[in-house]
């Protein structure tokens, strides 16, 4: 490598007799990225020499030391999704008031249902919450909506743990043991079915992790956390809180009440009925999905766009559906209930449009009075104190102030498009279009060379190391004694006593020291620009936003446009906010304290403006927008998730209860779970205009919904193994397996499966009313699953372990006549 570049470089030094000079071009993804000039031949390194900032030092390294990508970045995003700071925090606000209610309600029922044991089993499952919020914070996990739905999930798996050892407890004790050994053998029975169950949810949980987005992913973890802390706090917790209440004699007897007692109900001559009630929902459901055809895909799926809008007049969704209408026939309306605002005035749209700008203003226009040409959308409400002039020590800028200020050149970071000329040293100019990123910018023809080592010269003011080894480039900014923030006049007094700039040796690669790193560039296609030294500020005004917080991004973006359109420049601007940290420039506020440099006339025409223009911008509360090629890689890993999470669910089955007829027969009821669920997202179309008092919304296929359906797989599996662990007890030894069998297992075993199923169902429900419309179908699709994944474990599973095991024990026993007739 190092003799081709040394090859290289030496046809193109500089030409002895005319001093003609080459330039060496660095291209990455067809774009010139720099193009110093050779001024001699080069090997093994090297060092590029011109006045480069900080931004583009390290922008340059960062390009040579990656190289090229394997795919070339396109301009265009395949995904897009924001989310107003008002819907953010009322889903947060919501999410967490489902949690605090959940809680409460669910720990009420357990001590009061189970007493001392349910004041236990409250105590456990503070310490599951506990550790699983505790474990998220130590690797850092960010809770989002879904995530938030898998804490409040977490509460009734811990609960479920407790109900399947005390119930076994009670067992026990019926059977006459003593307290001490109800306890032990309580606790060692149910473990085996608690770790059956939850391994089974775990998972799913993995599948959701590995195949889910973001949002989707803070689900799982949550979920697989809260697993894992559930029987850690179930099994080994309150095993030891019993043991030692008992050896202290705090408790004698365990006193629990019993809504359910001995049962025995035939289930098994309600198998027929059953069984045609099943198949008959399974398929109004699927003409249901056959009748909305793509339309019964979320964005997700399909690809589209989505927008939230906040209207300044109630609406009802026929309404609303008939304003869509009029661009797109198949939009689809959704209500957002959102604290603070009336209902029927937040309204979610969906369509397949793949351009969210070109969806915004189909709204704004299609939204609009047609008597008084007044916008039926809620703007931002912009206002702004009037200008006031700056004096003292607030008129100079030396620094970006940290901890809430944030000095920037307005030009440079506004992601302006700039044409920056530069010489080739053939007397063609070449114009490079810049996207706002200072590395895009060149300096012209001179302030970049390429050395063997850089020359001693003050004027030298930053230096780029170039290490050559085999294909590989490294590139490192050179050390040197000129400071790079000084002024233009301090290096002329100071250049007759400047020292030669250090130079790194041909072999030694120096760290650049910007504060500016890689990380800390914008993808949108502009980054943090450096401070403008001695910059001196005329005026400053407060900005107050009503409607919709505003980041430091999207406000500098909206004041350099509004300059632009009135012809005033404005060479910087300072941002402060009590509040903000500085770091992220997306954080949002309602109010921003802004410097400028213009007087406070012209500051305030510059305002003004851009009151203009966002008076008449709706404050759209969250956009998103979803690539077809995004849309057919989801579908195909959805449907590859369950799958997936259905072979391992047989395979784990299969070989706990040693037979494959168990598996198979958990895997039909789990199928029959989902096609009922899914019937109902279909048929909700249909079921949202009787019952939408009950919160019905037209629900479509989404993410949300297909992981509410990968849980639905692990957990209605619950109820269907503490069936089966109780046939394999109650089989025992027996080669055969009865009806009877299976009457008294699911009879011994129905109080946990409603229990489980009851306490559950009142976290979901809870949920479903107010968890907010980020995971109201997450909940509404779970909601069903649950109902019928308690139904299909007693008439759906176990009726068909018992066709499959007489299936195979008929073909077995034919083989054996077989062989004795031989």
């Amino acid at each position: 490598g190092a003799k081709l570049f040394g090859k290289l470089t030496n046809a193109y030094a500089p030409d002895s007799q005319t001093g003609k000079k080459f330039q060496l071009g660095i291209v990455m993804d067809n774009r010139l990225i720099s193009a110093p000039q050779i001024n001699e031949r080069i090997s093994e390194s090297g060092v590029i020499t011109g006045n480069f900032t900080d931004e583009e030092t390290e922008f340059l390294v960062n390009v040579l030391q990656a190289g090229r990508l394997p795919a070339v970045l396109k301009k265009e995003p395949i995904s897009e999704n924001s989310i107003s700071p008002l819907l953010g925090m009322d889903t947060i606000r919501k999410g967490a008031t489902a949690i605090s209610i959940s809680l409460v309600a669910v720990l009420s029922f357990m001590a009061i249902y189970y007493r001392f044991s349910g004041l236990i089993a409250c105590a456990a499952l503070l310490l599951n919450l506990l550790l699983t919020v505790g474990t998220m914070i130590l690797i850092n996990g960010a809770f989002t909506l879904p995530g938030l739905a898998g804490l409040v999930l977490t509460v009734g798996i811990s609960v479920d743990n407790n109900v399947l050892i005390f119930e076994r407890m009670r067992e026990e004790l019926k059977r006459g043991a003593a307290l001490r050994m109800a306890i032990r053998n309580g606790f060692g029975r149910a473990t085996t079915t608690i770790v059956d169950a939850n391994v089974t949810s775990i998972i799913t949980a993995a599948v959701l992790y590995y195949v889910g987005n973001d949002q989707i992913k803070g689900f799982a973890v949550t979920m697989l956390l809260g697993i894992v802390m559930s029987m850690f706090t179930a099994v080994f917790c309150a095993r030891v809180v019993y043991d030692i209440a008992e050896r202290k004699r705090w408790i004698t007897n365990l006193n629990m009440m019993q809504f359910i007692g001995d049962s025995h109900y035939n289930f098994i001559g309600l198998v027929r009925p059953a069984v045609t009630a099943s198949l008959v929902l399974i398929g109004i459901g699927l003409i249901a999905v056959l009748i909305r055809g793509r339309q019964l895909f979320d964005i997700d799926f399909n690809g589209g766009s989505s927008v939230t809008a906040m209207l300044t007049q109630p609406m009802t969704a026929e309404e609303v559906r008939a304003k869509t209408s009029e661009f797109d026939q198949h939009a689809t309306v959704t209500e957002v209930r959102t604290e603070g605002r009336d209902i029927r005035t937040v309204w979610r749209i969906d369509t397949e449009d793949k351009d969210v700008v070109d969806l915004q203003k189909k709204l704004s226009a299609t939204f609009t009075d047609a008597g008084t040409k007044k916008s039926l959308l809620v703007a931002r409400n912009f206002s702004f104190d009037p200008p006031v002039a700056v004096a003292g020590s607030e008129a100079t800028s030396n620094a970006a102030t940290a901890g809430g200020a944030s000095t920037t050149n307005a030009n440079g970071a506004a992601g302006e498009v700039n044409a920056t000329d530069f010489n080739d040293g053939s007397g063609r100019g070449t114009s490079l279009e810049s996207s706002g990123n200072p590395a895009d910018v060149i300096p012209a023809d001179g302030d970049q060379s390429l050395w063997t080592r850089p020359p001693a010269s003050p004027g030298n003011r930053g230096g780029v190391l170039l290490a050559q080894a085999d294909t590989t480039l490294r590139l490192a900014q050179a050390d040197t004694a000129t400071d790079v923030t000084a002024s233009s006049d301090a290096e002329a007094s100071d250049a007759g006593n400047a020292q030669p700039a250090a130079v790194p040796s041909t072999n030694e690669v120096v760290t650049p020291t910007s504060e500016t790193t890689a990380s800390d560039l914008d993808t949108g296609g502009s980054a943090p620009v450096t401070p403008r030294q001695g910059v001196e500020y005329q005026s400053k005004s407060v900005l107050k936003f009503a409607n919709e917080p505003i980041s430091k991004r999207a406000l500098l973006d909206g004041i350099v446009d509004a300059a632009g359109r009135i012809n005033v420049n404005v060479p910087s601007l300072q941002f402060s906010n009590p509040k903000w940290t500085g770091r992220d420039e997306n954080e949002t506020f309602s109010e921003w304290t802004v410097s400028f440099t213009t007087t406070p006339e012209q500051t305030e025409k510059i305002l003004s403006e851009l009151k203009s223009e966002m008076d008449s911008t709706p404050a759209w509360l969250s956009s998103n927008r979803i690539g077809a090629k995004v849309a057919s890689d989801m579908r195909e890993m959805a449907v590859a998730a369950i799958v997936f999470c259905l072979i391992g669910i047989v395979l784990y089955i299969w070989v706990r209860f040693q037979r494959v007829a168990f598996g198979l027969a958990a895997v039909v009821a789990l199928i029959h779970d989902v096609l009922i669920a899914l019937g109902g997202v279909a048929l909700s179309l249909w079921l949202a205009k009787v019952f939408g008092f009950l919160l019905v919304d037209e629900f479509k296929i989404s993410l949300p919904v297909v992981a509410a359906f990968l849980t639905l797989i692990g957990y209605s599996l619950n109820d269907t193994i503490v069936v089966f662990d109780r046939i394999r007890e109650v089989r025992g030894k027996s080669p055969d397996l009865t009806p009877q069998m299976i009457n008294d297992s699911v009879n011994q075993t129905l109080s946990r499966t409603l229990l489980t199923s009851g306490t559950t169902m009142i976290v979901i429900i809870i949920l479903y009313i107010g968890g907010g419309q980020g995971i109201h179908s997450f909940a509404f699709s779970l909601l069903i699953g649950l109902i019928v994944g308690t139904y299909s474990s007693i008439f759906i599973a176990s009726p068909v372990l018992l066709w499959l095991m007489k299936r195979t024990m008929a073909s077995a026993g034919a083989k054996k006549k077989v062989t004795v007739s031989r």
